[in-house]
């Protein structure tokens, strides 16, 4: 049942200028946090908030938007698709530019 008690909580880098907020997504068992106006990203368990990966995107932008579904995780920028294969730890990742030229 929820009560509204807190179970756990992450404390996370303090940044100079926050100019977005964290967005959070949970999928299954698993909390995705994109953090500090796009420079980290990280996966968390629901279930006891324990720190599953991160990855330091560098990103620093706060229009970056998140995408998960049952292993995979993106991270999409006016620039950069950023993807992660993995639930437990990351097993791959990539990265691509994207840029305004018409093909």
């Amino acid at each position: 049942m929820n009560s509204g008690d807190l179970v756990w909580r992450q404390l996370n880098e303090a940044s100079a200028a926050i100019v977005a907020y964290p967005q959070i997504s949970v999928h299954g068992s698993r909390v995705i946090a994109l953090l500090d106006n796009g420079q980290f990203l990280r996966a968390f368990d629901l279930e006891m908030g324990a720190l599953k990966w991160q990855h330091l995107l560098g990103a620093n932008s706060s229009d970056i938007k998140l995408a998960q579904s049952r292993a995979f995780v993106a991270a999409l920028s006016a620039s950069q698709v950023y993807g992660f294969v993995g639930k437990e730890r990351i097993s791959s990742k990539w990265t691509a530019n994207l840029d305004d030229k018409e093909t």
